[in-house]
C-alpha cells in the first residue's frame, strides 16, 4: 500500500482504497486478498544404487550413486508454491574382498586378520572349531568380532585347525558375503 510492502497473513483480508482525482472528486473501492497458505516439507530417502534411476517429487530423474539434495518446487491446488526438499542417500552395493586361505603363525604372537571390503556397514566374525560355525563376541583371546579385522592374542596351539569365517552385510542391506581362513599355530624352534 502505497509502495509499501506488507506480508498479509494466511487468509482473506478486504482493503479499501479511497482515491482523489485531478477534478478532486472522491471515489473508494475495495479489493480483497486471500493469500493461500503455502507447504514446505524435508523428506529423507535412502534408496540402494541399483534402485536407480530416482525420481524426484517435481519429476526430475537422478542416476548417479552419489549423495544429493533436491529442491523441487510445485503448486498446490490453490496455485502457491510447494517446496519440498529432498535429502537421497544413495547406499552402495558392497564389494567383498578377501582373506588368506591359511594364515600360519607362532604360538605366543597374535593374528590379525583383515577383509578389505568396500561399502559394508555390519561384520560378523564365526569360527569353527570343528562342530559347525558360530557368532564368536569379544573377550578372551578375540577382539574386533565386529569389525573387518579379528585379532586373535595370544595364539596358542589349541587354535590350530580353527577356521573363522567373515559375514558381512552390505550398505543396501544385502548380506551372505563371506570368506574364510584356516588356522596353523606352531611352537616357536
Amino acid at each position: 500500500v502505497n509502495s509499501v510492502a506488507f506480508a498479509q497473513a494466511v487468509g482473506s483480508v478486504t482493503y479499501i482504497v479511497t482515491g482523489t482525482d485531478v477534478n478532486t472528486c472522491i471515489d473508494t473501492a475495495s479489493v480483497t486478498v486471500r493469500v493461500n497458505s503455502t507447504y514446505s516439507a524435508t523428506t529423507n530417502v535412502a534408496i540402494c544404487e541399483d534402485a536407480l534411476p530416482y525420481t524426484f517429487p517435481d519429476g526430475t530423474i537422478y542416476n548417479v550413486s552419489a549423495n544429493t539434495t533436491q529442491t523441487s518446487t510445485l503448486n498446490t491446488v490453490n496455485n502457491c508454491d510447494s517446496v519440498i526438499i529432498t535429502n537421497l542417500t544413495v547406499n552402495q552395493i558392497g564389494t567383498p574382498g578377501t582373506i588368506p586361505d591359511t594364515i600360519a603363525v607362532c604360538e605366543s604372537f597374535n593374528v590379525q586378520i583383515t577383509m578389505t571390503a568396500l561399502n559394508m556397514q555390519a561384520y560378523q566374525w564365526q569360527l569353527n572349531d570343528g562342530s559347525g560355525f558360530v557368532n564368536i563376541v569379544d573377550g578372551g583371546v578375540y577382539s574386533g568380532t565386529n569389525t573387518n579385522e579379528l585379532t586373535i592374542s595370544p595364539l596358542t596351539t589349541a587354535l590350530t585347525g580353527n577356521i573363522y569365517r567373515v559375514v558381512m552385510t552390505d550398505e543396501c542391506g544385502n548380506g551372505g558375503y563371506q570368506d574364510e581362513t584356516y588356522l596353523r599355530v606352531s611352537e616357536p624352534h
